[in-house]
């Protein structure tokens, strides 16, 4: 009996946590023609064993497991929908576990250097076990969801692997404590020893059985693994998200972020640190009337309909230390009306128009581009650029994903590049294979002239032969 874990469902795994894989540019005082970029290496001393970083959480799911094997006295099964529900009781008859076995099955090929043979694969059992006081209230719960896969050679074999009888990895367990006031917090802790390398921790506080507020850490020990993220959120009596902190640190060395997310000011302020000196701050003010987001998400397997309310619109300013404001954006949300209309897209997006000035305010550049979302801030997958917060600085925003997972949304997917100057407004033709640096300096602010073709707005509008640029229609493409 082999188990494997579903790849297309480790995002959601990584998105319990919040969750967060970007890139970094290195900051090295070097003037930009002296600049080089290199491959990142993670040379952690825990890559690879997570469970050595964290030993009490990897022991604790199968202590609690054991635990709950050992109170079983009774249990009840049957079987409906091509599903097997077991249910098992202790001695007080509390139920202590329960099983949700999918009998359905697929026949794969499982191959070999000498060998190709045919096996079942089904997935494994969602399973949730609980740990009662001496006044029958739950103090731990343990829960493995059905995310993973497994297979066996015959048919009879199938539904008999569970959590409970065999182990394995992959489950949460959860310490609940009681308090005065029909106050209650959760503990949650996940970790993943095996593929993923992922460590959560989630701290939850709830009074009258509403969220107050919401603590999260999220470690991970894999070749690209290099930030350890911590979240912080608070709640109204509504249960409504009305502030939020994020913490992001670099493992391999002393820079930080810290982003404070002030919803009933509607305004969210990230600074960005080297050791304990802060090097440059970017403020996003959300403005204009309110959009209702709805997305459907992959949640434990199963694709829910969520609903998000968001400002349409954020005023974004990027600001080094002791400079004064050289790059200001504003991100715009386009529903999927707004967008198949200026777009031809079936989905939402997010449009961005940066503004690039120079020392003394003077508007240089103005680019037209669309926001792409990278994974999280776990990863940097993008091995082509070196560690630095710089990167962070000049890209990153929370705007529209500010009530959800810590996403990074990145400048990309440009569209048109304006240039000014002599009173005049210059478009771009840009030929990307040969102007990709030059390129790159001009959208990231960090260079004051050009090497890229001129043309004057007046005389011609070339199009970005790799950008596929169209016209704008009232200030939207």
């Amino acid at each position: 009996m082999k188990e494997k874990f579903n790849l297309k469902y480790l995002l959601f795994i990584l998105w319990i946590v919040l969750a967060i894989a970007t890139s970094f540019v290195a900051f090295n005082g070097k003037s930009p023609k002296e600049e080089k970029v290199t491959s990142r290496v993670y040379t952690g001393q825990y890559k690879g064993h997570i469970a050595d970083k964290y030993p009490e959480a990897n022991e604790k799911g199968d202590k609690v497991r054991k635990e709950i094997l050992a109170s079983i006295k009774t249990k009840k099964v049957r079987t409906e929908n091509n599903h097997r529900y077991t249910e098992y009781f202790d001695s007080k008859n509390r139920l202590i576990y329960k099983i949700d076995a999918n009998l359905a099955q697929r026949v794969v090929t499982m191959s070999g250097n000498k060998f190709h043979k045919k096996a079942i694969e089904l997935n494994v059992p969602e399973e949730e076990g609980y740990i009662y006081d001496n006044n029958d209230k739950v103090i731990i719960r343990l829960h493995r969801p059905n995310l993973w896969t497994y297979s066996v050679d015959k048919e009879s074999e199938a539904g008999k692997y569970t959590y409970l009888e065999q182990g394995g990895i992959g489950v949460l367990v959860t310490d609940i404590k009681y308090f005065e006031n029909n106050k209650r917090i959760e503990t949650e802790e996940y970790i993943n020893r095996v593929m993923s390398q992922l460590y959560t921790r989630t701290e939850k506080e709830f009074v009258d059985d509403k969220l107050v507020s919401e603590k999260e850490f999220v470690d991970q020990e894999l070749d690209d693994s290099f930030i350890m993220c911590s979240t912080e959120k608070k709640y109204n009596e509504k249960a409504e998200l009305i502030y939020k902190t994020v913490e992001r640190k670099d493992k391999t060395n002393d820079y930080k972020s810290f982003t404070e997310m002030d919803f009933l000011k509607d305004e969210i302020v990230t600074k960005y640190y080297k050791g304990k000196t802060v090097f440059a701050t970017v403020t996003e003010n959300l403005v204009g009337p309110v959009e209702t987001i709805e997305e459907t998400e992959m949640d434990r397997g199963k694709e829910i309909k969520k609903v998000y309310k968001n400002k349409v619109k954020a005023i974004v300013k990027r600001q080094r230390v002791g400079e004064p404001v050289k790059i200001v954006d504003v991100i715009e949300f386009y529903d999927k009306e707004k967008s198949e209309k200026y777009y031809n897209r079936s989905y939402s997006i997010i449009v961005n128009t940066r503004y690039l000035f120079d020392g003394n305010g003077k508007l240089k550049y103005k680019v037209l581009a669309e926001k792409d979302i990278s994974n999280s801030y776990l990863y940097d997958e993008e091995s082509y650029f070196d560690n630095s917060f710089e990167f962070y600085y000049l890209h990153d925003s929370f705007y529209s994903y500010t009530r959800k997972d810590e996403m990074t949304q990145f400048l990309r997917g440009i569209r048109k590049i304006e240039g000014f100057s002599d009173n005049k407004i210059y478009s771009y033709e840009i030929d990307y294979a040969n102007d990709y640096e030059a390129y790159n300096k001009i959208i990231l602010g960090t260079s004051e002239n050009t090497v890229l073709q001129l043309d004057p707005v007046e005389k011609s509008t070339k199009l970005l032969k790799h950008f596929g640029y169209r016209p704008f229609v009232n200030g939207c493409e």
